[in-house]
């Protein structure tokens, strides 16, 4: 199955040659953007400042959860990711 953009790790190659790695928060259509870093700072970036926006392909839920999981305890994570609007 896809995995939906937000839930990617996003690497953004700025115009000053600086990267910044995290989740993506915010995107405009002036492609100015927030994104949180992994340790939880937040960081807004003009979108003249973005060369490029890279998305991971690889879902920030770690391989195998789901396995870790009781049925019920998985059917509550996807509810509460369900009620955040995520699909």
């Amino acid at each position: 199955s896809e995995i939906s953009p937000l839930f990617f790790n996003w690497t953004v190659l700025r115009a000053d040659g600086r990267q910044l790695t995290g989740v993506l928060l915010r995107l405009n259509s002036q492609n100015n953007l927030t994104l949180a870093d992994a340790q939880g700072k937040i960081h807004q970036v003009s979108g003249k400042d973005v060369e490029e926006l890279i998305p991971s392909k690889k879902s920030l839920m770690p391989d195998g959860l789901s396995e870790r999981m009781s049925e019920q305890e998985f059917r509550d994570l996807l509810a509460f990711l369900k009620s955040l609007g995520f699909k």
